[in-house]
C-alpha cells in the first residue's frame, strides 16, 4: 500500500469595518490522525490577534480561542500542515 502526502494550507478572514472594542473566536481547523490518516505536523497563525489556548474537546477536536486585536480591521486565521 503506497502512501500519499499531503500539504495543505486554509486561510479565513473577517473584516470588522471601523474595528471591534474586544473579540474572541473559537475554531477547530486542524485535522485528526485515525481512519488511515496521520497528521505529522499542524500549525495555526493569527493576524491582528492572538492564540490565547489550545485544547481537545469532549470529541477530541482541538479546539483554539483567539482573541482580537483592539480596533484591528481584520483577522486573518491561517492553518496547514
Amino acid at each position: 500500500m503506497s502512501s500519499t502526502r499531503l500539504k495543505i494550507r486554509h486561510s479565513t478572514r473577517y473584516d470588522f469595518p471601523g474595528g471591534l472594542r474586544s473579540g474572541l473566536q473559537q475554531v477547530r481547523t486542524t485535522p485528526k490522525s485515525g481512519h488511515g490518516q496521520t497528521v505529522l505536523s499542524w500549525s495555526t497563525e493569527v493576524i491582528g490577534g492572538h492564540l490565547q489556548v489550545g485544547f481537545d474537546d469532549h470529541h477530541r477536536n482541538r479546539v483554539e480561542l483567539l482573541s482580537i486585536d483592539r480596533d484591528a480591521p481584520a483577522l486573518t486565521v491561517i492553518s496547514e500542515g
